[in-house]
């Protein structure tokens, strides 16, 4: 059963791949470079819970998680080289950052 399986998979990935250009006319705005802008923003969470970072003091009982805004904005490219082929550029700049804070309460003792 599983063979068969297989066997149906290979022969779809195959006709999915191989790309006839038959009596099909072709568009030279194919042949033009294309350009673009990406943006995108989102949210990041992270998990940090550690009792002390390594190779330093630390009194804290554990960081938290943080939960912080992301976004990273970019140029793109796409250059063909005939109708088969083209070279993909592209270039961003993106922040992924968070703010660990966790409240720790401790006795102080005076006198």
């Amino acid at each position: 059963m599983t063979n068969g399986y297989i066997r149906i998979f290979i022969i779809i990935l195959f006709c999915s791949i191989y790309n006839t250009k038959s009596q099909s006319q072709l568009d030279t705005n194919d042949l033009k470079p294309k350009y673009g802008i990406s943006i995108h923003y989102g949210l990041g969470i992270n998990f940090a819970d550690f009792k002390k970072l390594p190779g330093t003091e630390s009194c804290c009982g554990g960081f938290g998680n943080s939960l912080s805004p992301t976004y990273r904005l970019g140029i793109l490219s796409d250059i063909p080289l005939n109708y088969d082929y083209l070279i993909g550029l592209r270039l961003g700049y993106g922040v992924f950052s968070g703010n660990f804070t966790s409240n720790y309460s401790t006795d102080v003792v005076i006198d």
